[in-house]
């Protein structure tokens, strides 16, 4: 895996008010209608291996945040990648008593086969590679086209988790950055680079899982990286969480907009654990 991250130049285009039946918004299909998020907690998940590490995401970031409690009380932010990354980042902000926000990140599909991972890329343009090897074989220009089109899904994300959650200023404070599990590592470092040129002052990575090479890479880039299970090789999401359905979009509403409601109820920090 190589550790190479760029730049990739930002569209200018912008709206300056996201409207509610974008493509990716729950509520599309009544755009008269308010949305209406839906209450914690989330269904109950099914689909995984009975041998996995962790019974489900919230469970094995009840365990992670315990890793992290030195920062409880130093105003952090858990910012996680979506979608599985903010179910650990919400259970890890509650018991730190933190901000809670997301990191934007969409990984780079391979030429006519999703499993092909060539990357992944931030809504801000940071592009992390899976290493050499993935680019192997690509058509003139694939690269640049993959980008724009996922940077175009992460725009339009960008303003469906608006609606719950506007984003947070990172400058000078400590972020907190969890994904649910990793396989080639990409999108959790491109996630880290994001924090840090976003101003943060402190970057921790934080994950249950992770091959150890994986690890290795991160600590190049994080300022501190803590993970529960250190692997030899990549483990697929089900053969880490008994309970490993996939988290939509509306989930990751439902989890930013309880949270931050329940923040600004709060005496002081996050909502109470």
């Amino acid at each position: 895996m190589s550790d190479s991250v760029h730049r990739h130049p930002r569209k200018s285009t912008r709206r300056d008010e996201p409207e509610r039946h974008h493509p990716l918004h729950p509520f599309a299909a009544d755009r008269e209608a308010q949305p209406q998020l839906p209450a914690l907690p989330l269904p109950v998940w099914g689909g995984g291996s009975p041998r996995a590490r962790f019974v489900d995401r919230r469970r094995a970031a009840q365990r992670l945040s315990r890793r992290l409690l030195r920062y409880r009380g130093s105003d952090p932010i858990v910012a996680g990648v979506p979608r599985g990354g903010v179910v650990v980042a919400e259970a890890v902000a509650r018991a730190l008593g933190a901000d809670l926000d997301v990191i934007l990140v969409h990984r780079l599909e391979g030429p006519n086969c999703r499993a092909r991972t060539l990357g992944s890329v931030t809504l801000d343009g940071i592009v992390a590679m899976s290493g050499a090897e993935a680019m192997e074989d690509l058509a003139p220009g694939y690269l640049a086209r993959e980008i724009a089109d996922q940077e175009e899904t992460l725009r339009l994300r960008r303003e469906l988790y608006s609606f719950a959650a506007p984003p947070l200023a990172f400058t000078g404070r400590t972020v907190i950055v969890t994904d649910d599990f990793a396989l080639t590592g990409a999108t959790l470092l491109a996630a880290v680079r994001a924090a840090r040129a976003a101003g943060a002052a402190r970057v921790v990575a934080a994950i249950p899982a992770a091959p150890r090479h994986v690890l290795r890479v991160l600590e190049h880039a994080a300022d501190e990286v803590v993970c529960l299970s250190a692997r030899p090789a990549a483990e697929p999401v089900d053969r880490l969480f008994a309970e490993c359905a996939s988290v939509m979009d509306e989930d990751v509403l439902c989890l930013l907009a309880h949270y931050r409601k329940a923040a600004r109820r709060a005496p002081c920090g996050g909502p109470a654990s």
